[in-house]
């Protein structure tokens, strides 16, 4: 923040400033204060601020150089407007096309519009800085508080300005006055219409009548005039009146010796000394009658002489008047010569800005104060507003009296001789800029063997490591210096360049320390007016870097093609903007063509896409091109042996700043071989399956197999052996203890084997599954899981039996059974809960217990056979298994299979 002190102090140290020294303080301290790179304050040129004008900066070295600049595409545009202008911070942003500040790095302005009362701007003042603007309402501020005095001093300097100009014009005008008046060819008289009697007079009039200033003063027209003249003189007083001019007319006049002679008199009014006064002009054209002829005859002999000149001529009185211009004088001033002659040179025929210095010049050389220049050069206007730059040879005219009454000029049109001059110049400097900056080496070497170098460049010695001296003039320079291996690609470039004129190769140079650099050496052969080879012209330009980079791109370029015909994948890039499309090679050969063999194109690549999968890549490509950066999709194309082949692409779509998609780059690749082994995979893991399900069954089968045997002879003989026991028991003597205690013994041990029977019957295929369904099946089940491990049990079952096939009951029985074998092998669990639910196109099992949670890692590990048992079994009707486990938590075992109609179960079972 800005101390008061600070503000204090700057407003104190202003006080006593004006002006210049103000405007120049201010600055200084403003960007001091602020602690801002820059400062400045300028003065508008016109009412509008477009065009200013720099009074004081402070840091900114462009208001030094330029003088007058237009605020249009800068940050002074809006100030223009009368708004100000804010741009605290990324002011590249907002105006990237200003050299000036691109130079400069500034990164914030901040300035104010100055304006006077009726709105007119009179300039502007602001800051610039480097960094960004934290509090622009602060600088906003401070630049207020100062505003008024600035537009004071900026007010008070246009108007010490225009009164140096008014000042100034007015001495002028009082200096012109006195010259014309005093130093004219006519004689003047002022006369008091009234009285008649002269009341001033010039010097020529004096001469002219023989009487001095003192003794004229006084007279009346009637003492130098005629009593003839006398009514005429009247009449002219009377049409003065209506008309303010009289023409030329002839009267006699008298001198003070009594003589008369014929005199030209124009008449005419002004104001003298605040009221009107007769002014009349008189000429001595005494002879001129007698001489008219003579002097016609001159004239004509001149103006034929002129007109046939090949330079400028002009001839002007001493105000600057063209009394005579030939032929040539009219092509260069675009002019004829009625609109020349009688015209002021100065005025009519002078650029504005030495229109005054050419004037004064003028003026003093008639007046003697300086001798006049006999050669000089300055530039005409013509008609179409052009400059033409003329070589001046200059003459004057002088009267008997010694008098300049008119100049002589005679000029040579030099314009397009200096334009000449100036852009072989310029040439010259452009060509020395360039020889001195460019980075190549340029050379001239003679045009015949062994090309010896004649002039080098001074890089020469930064580049190659010689000096320019061990390489000028030395024999066999370009055979030792180039690579071997390039020798003869040198020779074939010299025999193209004397057969073509020139030439471009790429060789090896060796350096001063025996290295080799690439370069790209260029030339030119130059010949005489007669066609013969007279030198050779050209420039090295070293190249190493680009041609290492070319050549590792080509490296690459040769390995990703490789690469691409490896693993069937190619490249390709299309321009969204042009429409134009690039292919790799291997794009080519995935088509089933040789590369570059035809011409990429969008419509070209649709073309080649699989009839039947058209829509789909159009679809994708426009949804992706729309919404995403990256998406890929897989169709078909069909080669041109009408083969069909699977392909990937995978496209990446490339923006500009506004959105807009631009370029789309893509790969190809050729999945055929991949699509064909996914689908023997598919059919191979289906014939797994659907071997594993036949084992399933044939396992289902020898199960209930082998109950149905056991059942038939184990439990059968069982029994009966179980009756014949009984039987013996009760015939053996009771007193027999030894005998009845050994019969006890072998009863209870035939009844625990009909149990583990019993128990293996269940196992292998539980007679209630297949008897009363699986609602009592898994009833049963729970209960025993329930007895041999103490473990809290839940059931949620339907009120009706599910309408399941054999095989649908099978399957979810076991898939119970392995849950709840896991649940106790492994869980922990001290609680589990089945709920078993139907809809109408889907049967639901879950089983969860309250254990340490199943781990992912356990899930999808490939030697849990159990957990795989459990999902082929239910895949086999379409079904799923889900395993979701917890840790602490418990794990979740869901099954659902879909419940088809009740006709095909019926068919199935059977």
């Amino acid at each position: 923040m800005l101390e008061h002190t600070q503000l204090n102090q700057v407003t104190w140290e202003l006080m006593s400033r004006t002006g210049q020294a103000f405007f120049s303080s201010l600055v200084e301290h403003l960007a001091t204060v602020l602690g801002l790179r820059a400062a400045f304050i300028v003065e508008s040129m016109d009412q509008h601020g477009e065009t200013v004008m720099p009074l004081a900066s402070w840091g900114v070295q462009r208001f030094r150089d330029e003088r007058v600049y237009k605020t249009a595409g800068t940050p002074c545009e809006r100030l223009a407007h009368g708004a100000a202008g804010i741009y605290p911070r990324n002011l590249l942003d907002y105006f990237p096309e200003d050299d000036w500040l691109q130079t400069t790095a500034m990164q914030a302005y901040v300035a104010i519009p100055l304006l006077n009362d009726k709105g007119h701007i009179l300039g502007h003042m602001g800051v610039l800085d480097d960094q960004a603007i934290e509090d622009p309402d602060e600088i906003i501020n401070l630049l207020e508080s100062y505003a008024h005095r600035v537009k004071v001093e900026i007010s008070r300097k246009k108007l010490d300005e225009e009164q140096i100009t008014t000042q100034g014009k007015l001495r002028d005008s009082e200096l012109l006055f006195s010259t014309l008046f005093n130093n004219t060819s006519c004689g003047l008289l002022f006369a008091d219409p009234e009285t008649t009697r002269f009341i001033n007079c010039n010097r020529r009039i004096c001469e002219t009548l023989g009487y001095s200033k003192e003794e004229l003063v006084g007279l009346s027209i009637a003492d130098i005039h005629s009593k003839e003249d006398i009514t005429r003189i009247k009449t002219t007083f009377a049409k003065l009146k209506r008309n303010d001019r009289c023409s030329d007319q002839g009267f006699l006049i008298r001198r003070k010796d009594g003589h008369l002679f014929d005199a030209s008199v124009t008449n005419f009014w002004i104001k003298y000394q605040g009221k009107d006064c007769l002014v009349s002009a008189v000429l001595d054209v005494t002879g001129n009658k007698t001489n008219e002829r003579a002097l016609r005859l001159e004239k004509e002999k001149l103006a034929s002489y002129l007109d046939n000149a090949a330079v400028i001529t002009v001839v002007l009185d001493e105000w600057g008047t063209v009394l005579l211009v030939n032929r040539k004088g009219c092509e260069v001033l675009g002019r004829p010569m009625e609109e020349i002659v009688g015209k002021n040179w100065f005025e009519h025929f002078l650029p504005d800005r030495i229109r005054d210095d050419v004037r004064r010049v003028q003026r003093d050389i008639i007046a003697g104060l300086i001798e006049p220049v006999e050669q000089y050069e300055n530039p005409v206007v013509n008609a179409d507003g052009e400059e033409r730059l003329i070589k001046w040879h200059n003459s004057i005219f002088r009267n008997d009296q010694g008098e300049v009454i008119a100049s002589l000029s005679s000029g040579e049109d030099i314009t397009d001789e200096r334009n000449a001059e100036l852009a072989l110049e310029s040439a010259r400097q452009r060509l020395q800029f360039v020889i001195k900056n460019v980075p190549a080496i340029i050379f001239i070497c003679e045009a015949r063997e062994p090309w010896s170098i004649n002039y080098l460049t001074d890089n020469a010695r930064e580049q190659l490591g010689y000096e320019p001296d061990e390489i000028l003039g030395r024999s066999g320079f370009w055979s030792d210096m180039t690579h071997p291996d390039d020798l003869n690609d040198l020779i074939e470039l010299i025999s193209e360049l004397f057969s073509e004129g020139h030439m471009q190769a790429e060789m090896r140079i060796r350096m001063q320390d025996g290295s080799y650099r690439w370069y790209q050496n260029n030339v030119k052969l130059i010949r005489d007016g007669e066609g013969n080879a007279y030198e050779i012209v050209g420039y090295l330009m070293d190249i190493h870097r680009t041609k290492g980079a070319e050549l590792a791109l080509q490296e690459h370029t040769e390995r990703l093609a490789y690469a691409q015909k490896l693993t069937h994948v190619g490249n390709w890039e299309r321009d969204l903007l042009q429409g134009t499309e690039q292919w790799s090679d291997e794009v080519y050969r995935i088509l089933g063509y040789a590369p570059l063999s035809l011409i990429p194109s969008e419509s070209r690549m649709m073309e080649f896409v699989h009839p039947d999968d058209r829509e789909k890549f159009e679809s994708r490509m426009s949804e992706g091109l729309a919404a995403r950066e990256q998406f890929d999709f897989e169709f078909r194309v069909r080669r041109a042996n009408n083969e069909t082949r699977h392909v990937r692409v995978l496209n990446e779509v490339v923006r500009n700043r506004d959105g807009k998609a631009v370029t789309l780059l893509g790969t190809l690749q050729d999945v055929t071989e991949r699509y064909q082994a996914e689908s023997e995979l598919r059919r191979a893991y289906e014939e797994v399956r659907q071997l594993a399900d036949h084992l399933q069954s044939v396992r289902e089968n020898e199960r209930v197999a082998v109950a149905r045997e056991i059942h038939d002879e184990m439990a059968q003989s069982l029994t009966a052996q179980k009756i014949d026991l009984v039987r013996l028991k009760a015939r053996l003597p009771e007193d027999d203890t030894f005998l009845t205690g050994l019969a006890e013994d072998i009863l209870t041990s035939i009844n625990q084997t009909i149990d583990s029977v019993q128990r293996i019957l269940m196992n292998l295929r539980p007679a209630l599954l297949d008897d009363l369904g699986l609602l009592a099946a898994i009833e049963w089940q729970v209960e025993q899981f329930q007895t041999r491990t103490d473990m809290a049990c839940r059931l949620v079952l339907p009120e009706e039996e599910p309408e399941l096939t054999q095989k649908e009951r099978t399957a979810l029985f076991r898939i119970m059974q392995e849950a709840l074998s896991n649940i106790l092998r492994h869980s922990g669990a001290t609680a589990m809960c089945l709920e078993l639910r139907t809809g109408t196109s889907w049967l639901l099992m879950k089983i969860n217990d309250n254990g340490k949670g199943v781990s992912e890692l356990e899930v999808s590990n490939s030697r849990s056979f159990g957990l795989i048992g459990m999902r082929e079994r239910a895949h086999v009707f379409g079904g799923k298994v889900i395993i979701q486990g917890e840790e602490g938590k418990g794990t979740t075992v869901s099954t659902r299979i879909p419940l088809r109609k009740h006709q095909n179960r019926k068919h199935e079972d059977a």
